[in-house]
């Protein structure tokens, strides 16, 4: 059910893309499990692009994981891994050009939950989540923008705007039952 509304909501939310004909446009979704009446059936992944020379990258390598890319613009690069005996659920979207977002999740016990939004060109996140309950908005509105953060352990929960351009901080580092919300606003 889980996976079948975010899908949903995803592919609601952009009626207008599809993966365009023609260009350098990539998408690479690999489902790995050691059990292979599971291979596919417990988990979904999703990427829908629009424009030249996008690539959209999914690696879940166990099952209940749940990933939706969604590009739209050129050259941007989304990759997403999911790890862990638990559920993961992470959702990127760029719209722009030359955006580049790297999302890792291993869950331990129960989910981890990811949403990061480019919108504009050449901005930068970089997202690791490891343990159980852990959960990131990042949010890019402008260029060349940089975020970096990883949360370990559980319970953590972040979230971070940007809005401008040339705005980065020190990467955020989380270790457990950590609640943290940037806001950052500015042009350089």
């Amino acid at each position: 059910m889980k996976k079948a509304w975010i899908m949903a909501a995803a592919l609601a939310l952009t009626p207008w893309m599809a993966q365009a004909a023609g260009g350098d446009t990539s998408v690479y979704v690999p489902q790995i499990n050691e059990l292979a009446q599971n291979l596919i059936s417990d988990r979904g992944a999703a990427v829908i692009q629009s424009g030249e020379s996008n690539r959209g990258h999914v690696v879940q390598n166990t099952s209940d994981q749940i990933g939706v890319v969604v590009q739209a613009g050129d050259d941007n690069l989304a990759s997403l891994t999911q790890n862990g005996p638990a559920a993961n659920v992470a959702v990127l979207l760029q719209s722009g050009m030359d955006n580049s977002a790297t999302v890792t999740q291993t869950a331990v016990a129960s989910q981890n939950v990811a949403v990061v939004t480019q919108t504009g060109n050449g901005n930068h996140a970089e997202l690791s989540q490891t343990g159980s309950d852990n959960a990131a908005v990042l949010t890019q509105a402008g260029n060349d923008n940089l975020m970096q953060a990883a949360q370990t352990g559980d319970n953590n929960a972040l979230v971070w705007t940007q809005v401008g351009s040339n705005l980065a901080a020190p990467k955020v580092d989380m270790t457990g039952n950590q609640n943290l919300i940037i806001n950052q606003i500015g042009w350089k």
